[in-house]
C-alpha cells in the first residue's frame, strides 16, 4: 500500500507544474472505487489513496495516530458542544470552486439529508452534527452531545465542491 500511495504522490507532483495547469489530472488505477467516484460512499483501502488524490479532509491522522491540520489550519473547542475550525485561505477545488466554510457546511448538510444518510461516511460522523458558517474561512461545528474526538472524525470526511456535487446528484443546491 505504501508503494501505491507513493506512486500516486509522484504522479501528482509530476503533473502539477504550470505547463499542465489547464489540463485535467488523470490517475490510473487497477480498480476504481465503487459509487462512481463518490468519496462519501466508501472510505476503505485501497480506495482511500484514490480519493486522497482528488479530495481533501478537514483534518489528517498521521502514522503516529495524531490529528494534524489539513484543510483546517487549526481548531478549538468553543463550548461543550461546539468546535470552531479555521480553514486555510485561498484554497480551490480543481474546478475553481473555493474550498471554504460554505463548502464544508454544504458537505455536512448533504450528509444530514435522507440521500446523505445512505452514504457510508455518514455513519462515521456524529448524528445531528450541524454547521454554522462564521465567515469564508471559519465554521462552527456542533453536536447534540459532547464529542471530544470530533476533529479526529473529520479525517474521513472528504469535502466536496458544492456546485459540482449538486449538479452530480441532480439537486438545485447541496
Amino acid at each position: 500500500m505504501r508503494v501505491l500511495s507513493r506512486l500516486v504522490v509522484v504522479a501528482i507532483l509530476a503533473f502539477t507544474g504550470p505547463a499542465f495547469a489547464e489540463t485535467p489530472l488523470r490517475i490510473g488505477a487497477g480498480i476504481f472505487p465503487p459509487g462512481k467516484g463518490n468519496p462519501l460512499r466508501n472510505s476503505s483501502q485501497p480506495y482511500w489513496f484514490i480519493y486522497a488524490a482528488m479530495f481533501d479532509t478537514l483534518t489528517h491522522v498521521n502514522g503516529a495516530g495524531e490529528v494534524e491540520p489539513w484543510i483546517a489550519e487549526r481548531w478549538e473547542q468553543t463550548g461543550a458542544l461546539t468546535w470552531r475550525f479555521h480553514l486555510r485561505p485561498n484554497m480551490k477545488f480543481s474546478n475553481g470552486e473555493p474550498v471554504d466554510a460554505a463548502a464544508v457546511a454544504a458537505t455536512i448538510s448533504y450528509l444530514a439529508t435522507p440521500e446523505g444518510q445512505r452514504e457510508m461516511v455518514a455513519s462515521r460522523i456524529p448524528p445531528g452534527l450541524t454547521a454554522k458558517v462564521i465567515d469564508v474561512a471559519t465554521i462552527d461545528l456542533s453536536t447534540p452531545d459532547p464529542d471530544p474526538l470530533l476533529p479526529r472524525r473529520f479525517h474521513e470526511l472528504w469535502i466536496l465542491p458544492p456546485k459540482a456535487w449538486a449538479a452530480q446528484i441532480g439537486r438545485a443546491h447541496v
